[in-house]
């Protein structure tokens, strides 16, 4: 395994008036990989705690989180994706601006307005020689037939991975349909039943979707 899959996280530069600080109005488009979302700043809640509440509750938002950390310049808001993978990059687009609301535009790798605590990444996992990428840490598609849960970075090391068949599980399951079809047996014999003494028929007695459903699952079977 040479590197796990983790998300983004911005932080942004401080504000000397902590989460009251006025950033200005205006409408902030962020957007994670492909998906974006709109969150409107409006002049009279305009806060920087307002645009984090703003963010977290947005419609549409795929997974942007949005928080504030506290330090000796002031608070600073910390964007984190949801998602993993290089792929879901996050971005903030700046428009109808009005005071400092453009401090908390970001545009990629080099944007001043925000550092990058955490730069996204997929995983890379090597396979007898054979390098794969995957956007999460949950492996599908490497193996035909095996999930690979990446679980800690360790490039250079080699790992043995056993694949066999699960016999007790084939079994397990053999037994538990022989078991249903069984059941299901017995009680199609119950609904087409006859008891001569009481001269007293199942409710499906002589009716052609019993024998019909009976034939059809029979074959199926066989």
């Amino acid at each position: 395994v040479r590197q796990l899959a983790q998300p983004e996280q911005l932080i942004s530069t401080a504000f000397a008036g902590g989460a009251a600080a006025s950033v200005g109005s205006g409408t902030l488009q962020i957007s994670l990989g492909s998906a974006s979302f709109g969150v409107t700043i409006a002049a009279n809640q305009a806060t920087l705690a307002d645009v984090r509440d703003g963010i977290n509750s947005a419609t549409g938002n795929p997974g942007v989180k949005a928080t504030l950390v506290y330090g000796i310049n002031g608070a600073q808001l910390v964007l984190t994706s949801a998602t993993t993978g290089a792929g879901n990059a996050i971005k903030v687009a700046v428009s109808n601006a009005a005071g400092s609301l453009t401090q908390l535009g970001y545009t990629g790798a080099g944007d001043t307005h925000y550092t990058e605590a955490q730069q996204p990444q997929d995983a890379i996992v090597i396979i007898s020689g054979v390098e794969h990428h995957s956007s999460g840490n949950v492996v599908a598609g490497a193996i035909d037939g095996v999930t690979l849960n990446l679980l800690t970075a360790k490039p250079g090391t080699t790992l043995n991975l056993s694949v066999s068949n699960d016999q007790a599980a084939v079994i397990a399951n053999v037994n538990k349909l022989v078991e249903a079809y069984n059941t299901m047996q017995g009680q199609l014999r119950t609904l087409g039943s006859y008891n001569a003494a009481t001269q007293t028929g199942g409710p499906l007695l002589g009716d052609w979707l019993l024998s019909g459903t009976k034939f059809q699952l029979n074959r199926g079977m066989t």
